[in-house]
């Protein structure tokens, strides 16, 4: 197991926003995944930062689906 870099924008976005995820990468498997860093003592702020990162992409992510629905559907009614 290796780290990896950031491919796209949500990979950007949780390493920006989530210090204790990290990006990893099997050489063998070509496996990707998130994987938790290992710190000799976990702080409240990093655990707190993970929870914000996950929530905030959540509601990044239905703010954007609605947005799509909402073009998509006024392109099918013709306005």
């Amino acid at each position: 197991m290796y780290r990896s870099h950031a491919r796209n924008v949500f990979e950007r976005w949780m390493k920006l926003f989530s210090p204790t995820l990290v990006l990893y990468r099997c050489h063998h498997c070509n496996w990707r995944g998130y994987m938790f860093r290992r710190f000799k003592q976990q702080s409240r702020l990093a655990f707190w930062l993970t929870l914000l990162g996950g929530a905030a992409g959540v509601v990044l992510g239905i703010v954007a689906g609605a947005w799509l629905l909402l073009h998509i559907v006024a392109l099918l009614v013709g306005r």
